[in-house]
């Protein structure tokens, strides 16, 4: 069960969202807040993250300053979000559109398998090694299209050691289907 508050303010052409969330049992697996300055235009809405706190598994998270982006029909785009924990990192850029030029990136590096445990105790499984990929996201007549590499360093299935996994999605426009994975 979660404890959650937002609060929102408007004025004219502009807006703040404030929100935090817990959950409430001692098993905390994410908790955290955040304040964002919204800005509205005719055709688009602009948003500026002016700080972000989260916790998960009690490991803080930590947000650029710089994270900001905007929303309009069909497309929205993200600059700069980068969310870190030591070595481990979320980074998302660019833009989603129906327009095939554009492109969406999100990078994960040194992802640590660990920190889903908790939320698969009641499979009976535990993982653990790094993940590192790169997802390439864009619209091809408006369907969403992910190319993306990834590996799993160190991989190990209920400590069973497996080694590095590699994994390639990669669309074929000549037969529009994927062809590896």
């Amino acid at each position: 069960m979660f404890d959650f508050k937002l609060q929102s303010q408007k004025n004219h052409e502009t807006g703040n969202v404030q929100s935090n969330w817990k959950q409430k049992n001692n098993d905390s697996l994410i908790s955290g807040s955040f304040n964002t300055q919204i800005y509205f235009h005719e055709d688009q809405v602009n948003f500026s993250l002016l700080n972000l706190n989260l916790l998960i598994l009690n490991k803080p998270w930590k947000l650029n300053e710089n994270s900001n982006g905007w929303y309009n029909n069909y497309s929205f785009g993200v600059n700069d979000f980068k969310l870190k924990n030591q070595n481990q990192e979320i980074y998302i850029n660019g833009i989603y559109s129906q327009q095939t030029k554009d492109t969406l990136l999100i990078k994960l590096h040194q992802i640590d398998l660990n920190n889903l445990n908790p939320y698969l105790k009641n499979y009976t499984v535990t993982l653990s090694g790094n993940l590192n990929s790169v997802f390439k996201i864009n619209s091809k007549n408006t369907i969403p299209i992910i190319n993306s590499n990834s590996n799993i360093e160190s991989l190990s299935i209920n400590k069973t050691l497996l080694g590095t996994l590699l994994i390639e999605l990669k669309f074929n426009d000549n037969i529009n289907a994927y062809e590896s994975i």
